[in-house]
């Protein structure tokens, strides 16, 4: 696939090495997500399973000592949903915690942000407000906060309070 060549050349020299997502790696997914607190139940693999099927949509995984260490997602909108405007979404990232702020969770946007940008002038993510490690990732990239919202895309906010945000690409 197109997709797997242009983020193999983006990110091979990485030290750690991100590219598409396969299905054989779910299991994979699922510890991550365990590892960090977060849901790895079978809806949560079904949508990762579709995303990583779906031509319009993008997960890559991150690894490390041969093991996969990180994962991360897009999702393309093409509606308006509120605040939440159309188009490309970063959705879901999760990096083990004993890997985490060594890199990997920068490496996993820079590679769905270049993904994107080969397909739009723009992205979005969004973020619960108290995500500070989150917010941190995301700074090296131009993103401007553009909303607030209890809920954007339909996923709610613990806490009350999420931060919608957009860059534009090109």
């Amino acid at each position: 696939m197109d997709r797997d060549k242009n983020l193999e050349r983006t990110h091979r020299d990485m030290a750690f090495p991100v590219r598409v997502a396969r299905l054989d790696e779910l299991d994979g997914i699922r510890e991550v997500q365990r590892l960090g607190g977060r849901s790895n139940s079978e809806t949560f693999t079904h949508v990762i399973s579709d995303a990583i099927n779906d031509p319009e949509r993008l997960v890559v995984v991150a690894g490390a000592d041969g093991k996969l260490v990180g994962w991360a997602a897009t999702k393309y909108w093409p509606d308006h949903d509120g605040a939440a405007p159309p188009g490309h979404y970063l959705m879901g990232i999760s990096v083990a915690p004993e890997h985490r702020r060594q890199g990997i969770g920068q490496a996993l946007i820079g590679a769905r942000i270049e993904w994107i940008r080969h397909r739009a002038e723009d992205v979005m993510f969004f973020v619960n407000a108290i995500n500070s490690g989150s917010l941190a990732a995301h700074q090296c990239w131009p993103f401007q906060e553009i909303s607030r919202g209890t809920q954007f895309r339909g996923i709610q906010f613990v806490g009350g309070l999420g931060l919608l945000f957009h860059a534009q690409l090109n």
